[in-house]
């Protein structure tokens, strides 16, 4: 029984105790909260506001990307992972063509470009999901994506 405690009688059946009682909303975020987020995670990338992507993270934030490695546990973890992409590219861009929102989880699909700093171009297709605490902050990203590498100057 989701969202029940079974408590254990002194008769041979088990007796159901109701949970306390939390509205949707003192426990998930608002869909403009979720939203919010997503965007400044892009922009962050778009700008290379490091400040800004730090903000977007709640302390304890996972990220499995790609999805089956190692995950990344904490901002600055994340920061270090932010500090490596920014490092490698003079510049990223950063389209979010869909966004899907469903409780407190929102799945983008995307397309990054990335000009690195050797003049390669990377481009990544995919979908990344976010999980979004009551404050608006990202607490779960797990990213599904295809990179493909283009010689300098070569987009596709």
């Amino acid at each position: 029984m989701k969202g029940n405690v079974i408590a254990l009688a002194s008769g041979p059946e088990p007796t159901v105790a109701a949970s306390p009682k939390t509205t949707t909303e003192e426990r998930m975020p608002s869909s403009e909260q979720i939203c919010s987020a997503v965007t400044a995670y892009a922009e962050a990338f778009r700008t290379a506001d490091k400040e800004r992507f730090y903000d977007v993270l709640a302390e304890g934030v996972v990220q499995e990307d790609p999805v089956g490695g190692a995950p990344r546990r904490g901002r600055d973890d994340l920061a270090e992972f932010f500090d490596t992409i920014s490092g490698l590219c003079e510049r990223i861009e950063f389209e979010v063509r869909e966004l899907y929102v469903s409780g407190d989880e929102v799945a983008i699909v995307f397309t990054i470009v990335q000009h690195r700093r050797d003049g390669m171009l990377v481009t990544l297709d995919g979908v990344d999901t976010f999980r979004v605490d009551n404050g608006g902050k990202v607490i779960l990203i797990r990213g599904y994506s295809s990179p493909r590498t283009h010689g300098p100057g070569k987009s596709t």
